[in-house]
């Protein structure tokens, strides 16, 4: 940047008298001056001459091009700071420059402090303008080549003000299409006011992140995003920046790897009841005949002993294949299922364990009734294995549409504990699949209480109208 003795001032006078007096007295301020009698010739230098810094602009110059136009085709071509000179101060001759890019103008015969004050007042404000045109053109790059979709919503209507080219492609819509809708608008209804309870968190700066939020595209189908953000202040209007990542792929991949684990843990329940189970079962007969055989007192006593280990073995392996592989799910239904592991956790841990409903019932499909024992399943091992508790209560409401496992055990850190714990991973991938919200509420010396959300119908997969797919 040239200091202020080597900048240029492109002088704009028809007059040839007052020509050299300004000309002596911007140089008296240390200014180089470049002198063009009309509106043609300003033009001209003001395009071809690229060390010109500031241009002092006569408004009325005689017969020709005036001073308007010519800083109209200039500023066409060139960003310039441009200060009109002139003698008269009536509206009329402001109107002619008015709306022109200008820095305002000084009337003719001022004072130098007038004119040097209206000159660096000039420069300055052109200084700052092209450092925010900078600025701005940095923050447009950055967002509009953002690979992350990005919407700018205001947080009093709701309503969009831009959307980037990235959530344009991830949604569907073009830029002008968004401008017209609301968050109701691209989320599935079912899901609304999950999504705008988290909205109004992010709003009040509770939360920065929500992850696996369904998403409506404009042809109808499915995505789930993770999404961030933070708040700012546009055009006088309080907005939420938010940022959108596509996880779907990563959801698919999550689901299958869920199918597979459950596949392996159904493999590995047959193998137990098929294989060691029977295994054990046939030990106990020959227990059972040998000890009919004996004579001896002591000896009975000792097979009976044998007996009584090996039947206990067995019951162990029986209720470990129960809850890797639930008998009965399909014909019996899940709250069947669901009491039977209660008394199989009283059983074995000796907790009490139990199955309270209130409400309607709720038929699930297989597949959700299939993920929701699993999900009981896993937090009620969680509880017995690292929280000792006493009580244990699985319970649905179907009013609340809401499944809840709370013990009054030890609890955790959820901040610390939860990322490390594929269990409680698995129990959210599984939550997401059927379209539920999980919720883990537990602090150390309090329990835990595993909530659940759940919608009335599960008739297909949530994935079903993924990219379209039935």
């Amino acid at each position: 940047m040239k200091n202020q003795e080597q900048k240029t001032i492109l002088l704009v006078e028809d007059d040839i008298t007052t020509m050299m007096v300004e000309t002596h007295q911007l140089k008296s301020f240390g200014y180089d001056v470049v002198p063009a009698k009309s509106g043609e010739e300003a033009v001209q230098i003001a395009i071809g001459n690229d060390k010109i810094d500031l241009i002092l602009m006569d408004i009325e110059m005689g017969s020709g091009m005036d001073g308007a136009e010519a800083a109209r085709q200039i500023l066409g071509n060139r960003n310039l700071p441009i200060v009109f000179l002139t003698v008269h101060t009536d509206k009329e001759y402001v109107e002619r420059i008015k709306g022109i890019a200008g820095y305002g103008y000084v009337v003719k015969n001022s004072s130098n402090v007038v004119i040097q004050s209206s000159i660096e007042m000039a420069f300055n404000l052109f200084k700052a303008g092209e450092t925010l045109r900078e600025s701005e053109a940095r923050y447009k790059t950055l967002i509009t080549g953002a690979p992350e979709g990005i919407l700018v919503v205001d947080l009093q209507t709701k309503q969009f003000h831009y959307a980037n080219p990235a959530i344009c492609e991830m949604f569907g819509y073009t830029e002008e299409e968004f401008v017209r809708l609301s968050v109701v608008n691209i989320h599935p209804k079912e899901s609304l006011d999950h999504l705008l309870a988290e909205f109004e968190s992010h709003a009040r700066g509770e939360k920065r992140f929500s992850p696996n939020l369904q998403c409506l595209r404009k042809d109808g189908t499915l995505f789930y995003a993770d999404i961030s953000g933070t708040n700012m202040i546009l055009d006088g209007h309080e907005c939420r920046v938010g940022f959108f990542t596509d996880i779907t792929e990563r959801k698919r991949m999550e689901e299958e790897i869920i199918k597979i684990s459950t596949l392996e843990k159904q493999g590995i329940a047959r193998d137990l009841h098929d294989g060691l189970a029977q295994q054990l079962a046939g030990a106990a007969y020959l227990c059972h005949v040998l000890r009919n055989q004996m004579t001896s007192a002591s000896q009975k006593k000792v097979v009976k002993e044998i007996d009584a280990v090996l039947h206990q073995c067995l019951q162990q392996i029986r209720n470990v294949a129960n809850g890797l592989l639930p008998v009965g799910l399909e014909d019996a239904g899940l709250i069947a299922v669901l009491q039977h592991l209660a008394e199989m956790i009283s059983q074995m841990f000796s907790v009490n364990c139990r199955l309270e409903q209130s409400g309607d019932p709720v038929a699930f499909d297989l597949k959700t009734s299939t993920h929701l024992y699993y999900l009981v399943h896993e937090a009620v091992m969680n509880a017995v294995r690292h929280g000792s508790p006493r009580n244990i209560v699985i319970s649905f409401s179907y009013r609340l549409e809401q499944l809840t496992v709370q013990d009054d055990g030890s609890g955790f850190d959820l901040l610390s504990d939860e990322k490390g714990s594929m269990g409680l991973q698995i129990m959210r991938y599984r939550a997401d699949i059927i379209g539920g919200v999980l919720a883990i509420d537990s602090h150390k010396g309090g329990g835990t209480c595993i909530r659940c959300k759940f919608a009335r119908q599960h008739t297909e997969s949530q994935y079903g109208r993924l990219n379209g797919h039935a």
